[in-house]
């Protein structure tokens, strides 16, 4: 019979085994132990964390067993981005104007990546201004849209496959230096990690997502490797 350490898991040689009294011991942490006990039980993994405060954005509806949890993208930043927008596109106008009027062909195609450029800018200002996020859960499907204009693809995750919800932030780099943003991610059954919603610049919202998403599906919260400390 193999008599192994329930303390360190280290084999234990036979000379250290008294048959008669049924104890053992392990002579690489010096831990003395019945060996006909069964093992202890692993503690629990479920954690007690601070609850999380609802974001001023953030606007939530639990009716009818669904939960409705809604929130504008509207920042200070958007506002910035709109007058370098007029600047940006103000400046094409002009161009065009005189390429146009001029009879000067080639000074239409020149700035045709800077057009490129000052449209997506329009778009990404506009949308920022405009959409509202909404987390919509109910008792078979998580799902995640971007409304009034489009923003990437749409989020659809059955809740009986989610296992844990968790918040993870992300390195930017930019002009003035290093910043983060926030993601709220799903760890799936299978192993697999999915985002749920990014690139939040605070991490309030997120947490308060995960929690409160968490609690209403009835999941125990767990720790997930690389996710954000709270």
């Amino acid at each position: 019979m193999k008599i192994s350490c329930p303390n360190c898991q280290a084999p234990v040689a036979a000379e250290d085994v008294n048959l008669a009294t049924g104890l053992a011991r392990c002579r690489a942490c010096s831990h003395v132990f019945r060996f006909g006990d069964p093992p202890e039980p692993a503690p629990p993994t479920v954690r007690t964390r601070a609850r999380a405060e609802k974001p001023r954005s953030v606007v939530v509806f639990d009716a009818n067993g669904e939960l409705t949890v809604q929130f504008r993208w509207f920042a200070l930043k958007y506002v910035v981005l709109a007058v370098l927008c007029l600047l940006w596109n103000g400046f094409l106008a002009a161009w065009y104007t005189i390429a146009v009027e001029g009879g000067h062909p080639l000074l239409l195609v020149f700035p045709l990546l800077h057009a490129a450029v000052g449209i997506f800018l329009v778009y990404v200002t506009l949308a920022g201004l405009l959409n509202t996020t909404t987390v919509r859960i109910d008792g078979s499907r998580l799902r995640v849209s971007h409304h009034p204009l489009p923003w990437g693809r749409g989020v659809d995750l059955g809740v009986a496959d989610v296992k844990q919800l968790f918040c993870e932030a992300k390195i930017v780099h930019g002009r003035d230096g290093v910043s983060y943003t926030y993601d709220l991610n799903a760890l799936m059954r299978d192993g697999t990690r999915r985002k749920v919603v990014y690139g939040i610049e605070a991490p309030e919202l997120p947490l308060y997502l995960e929690q409160h998403a968490e609690s209403w599906m009835r999941i125990e919260d767990e720790p997930v490797a690389g996710e954000l400390p709270r």
